[in-house]
């Protein structure tokens, strides 16, 4: 597959493997510096590889060489460096934001 990048409010994304609703997906997310991602919700989970810069999660900074792994519906939020590479189990990229997401729950 030949990697496609679309540009994005946070960066850009680059598809590196399409993935399927049985075999994994795979896509590299460029983010600028000091770039903050709102708190938001997956419906699948999430490995996070920290290729360079630096990605905040809470009071815990992964540097380069770290790995993080989100279950599925577990809201998150993070800053983050300028590159990361990110694994998801499909290509589900949606996402439901914190309010929403709370609402959903209470609701």
């Amino acid at each position: 597959m030949v990697p496609i990048d679309e540009p994005g409010d946070n960066g850009a994304v680059r598809y590196l493997h399409p993935g399927s609703e049985t075999d994994l997906y795979l896509h590299e997310a460029h983010t600028p510096p000091n770039a903050v991602i709102e708190a938001h919700v997956h419906h699948s989970d999430e490995i996070i590889y920290v290729t360079r810069g630096e990605l905040q999660l809470g009071a815990r900074v992964q540097r380069p060489g770290s790995l993080v792994y989100i279950p599925a519906d577990t809201l998150d939020g993070f800053s983050a460096g300028p590159d990361g590479l990110n694994f998801r189990a499909y290509r589900d990229t949606s996402h439901v934001l914190k309010e929403e997401f709370l609402a959903q729950r209470s609701g």
